[in-house]
């Protein structure tokens, strides 16, 4: 047998006498094979410790800064969509300004259509934004969602940001604020007028048991109850919201502090003025609240 011959690991087997133990062959087993990935000394243990956790702490950074990128975008975004509300609040003033002029009012209407497109991509884009960093998303962020969801008319989708802007709050002040947005949303749909009076009351209850100075616990209810009489005067519920500026006034009345309460009572005249379309000149001798 040729030395090639000897060495080629194809050959069959020779056959073996009855009883004779077959030759050891040179395969490694099983075991032996895992063996060869361990490490063979502290020092090799010691290294692949450090790779891992050098890759630990890659990952965590690029995700982190993958984290910081989509915040950034995220504000970037609602920013964006804030500003090109108020180009939409200047264009509807220019044209309440002019109402004769229809070569404006046809202008402004090609603007607005452009704008509702512009809003709803990047209200979608906030969106997915969003659902990629949740834990890095503030009241206000998801506020500002459901406040552009509810003026496109997707109730919806609004109602559950509003919750979310709730849920993210994380002291009373922004839970109340959170809450006062969401109560104001619930006076646009008829049906949900008794919720939304239920959310002011418990907005009131909230603000009463905050942990501050009296005197701006007081300039918290007034403001509430502000908010309050104006989404009943939208829907035309003068009574409604007489009654609620009567409870305003009796709370600014409590003030111990003069230029406080006397700067409450002028915003509950102000707010009843404008509840019931009157011109401050019309007010005469007589003061909702004195």
């Amino acid at each position: 047998m040729t030395q090639d011959a000897m060495l080629d690991d194809n050959l069959p087997i020779p056959a073996q006498a009855p009883g004779e133990t077959p030759p050891a062959t040179h395969s490694p087993s099983r075991g032996e094979s895992i063996r060869r990935f361990f490490p063979h000394s502290w020092k090799d243990l010691l290294a692949i410790s450090i790779a891992v956790v050098s890759l630990a702490i890659s990952l965590n950074t690029s995700q982190k800064q993958a984290e910081r990128d989509y915040r950034r975008q995220l504000t970037d975004t609602l920013d964006r969509y804030l500003q090109i509300q108020a180009q939409q609040i200047n264009i509807f003033q220019e044209i309440q300004s002019n109402p004769d002029n229809l070569q404006l009012r046809e202008f402004s209407r090609q603007v607005y259509n452009t704008f509702d497109m512009q809003n709803s991509a990047l209200l979608s884009q906030a969106a997915d934004l969003v659902s990629r960093i949740p834990d890095e998303v503030e009241w206000v962020d998801y506020a500002t969602l459901a406040l552009g969801y509810a003026s496109t008319g997707d109730i919806m989708t609004a109602d559950e940001y509003y919750r979310s802007a709730i849920g993210a709050a994380k002291n009373h002040y922004s839970i109340a604020r959170a809450r006062n947005m969401y109560a104001a949303f619930l006076f646009t749909q008829p049906n949900r007028v008794e919720d939304g009076r239920e959310e002011y009351e418990a907005i009131n209850a909230l603000l009463r048991d905050m942990d501050v100075d009296d005197e701006l616990r007081l300039t918290y209810l007034v403001g509430n109850d502000l908010y309050w009489a104006k989404s009943e005067a939208n829907l035309g519920n003068l009574d409604e919201a007489d009654g609620v500026l009567t409870d305003a006034c009796e709370i600014a009345q409590t003030s111990t502090l003069p230029r406080n309460r006397d700067g409450l009572i002028a915003g509950i005249n102000e707010t009843w003025a404008l509840v019931h379309q009157i011109g401050f000149g019309q007010f005469g001798g007589g003061l909702f609240c004195q």
